[in-house]
């Protein structure tokens, strides 16, 4: 199990997600959503619920950051997206 793996199936709840899921967008704007995705290829679907609801929160603090709401987790993360909606 790679450490993207193990730092993405961390449990956090109430506004640490929101943290956590800035941190893992702020990975994946570094190595990429194809070694994202590659280091977390073996997850199950309940935990690939979990890092989509990470991501959400990320997206959210992202957006209110810029001040804009309109784009959601598969506008930013197409391919991540597609990875764990599709279970």
């Amino acid at each position: 199990m790679s450490s993207i793996n193990k730092l993405s199936l961390l449990e956090y709840n109430d506004g640490y997600s929101y943290d956590h899921g800035l941190i893992l967008i702020e990975i994946v704007d570094r190595i990429g959503e194809d070694i994202f995705i590659k280091s977390i290829e073996d997850i199950s679907a309940k935990q690939k619920a979990k890092v989509l609801s990470y991501f959400e929160a990320g997206v959210d603090m992202k957006n209110s950051k810029k001040n804009d709401w309109a784009k959601r987790v598969e506008d930013y993360y197409p391919k991540i997206y597609n990875f764990l909606a599709n279970q």
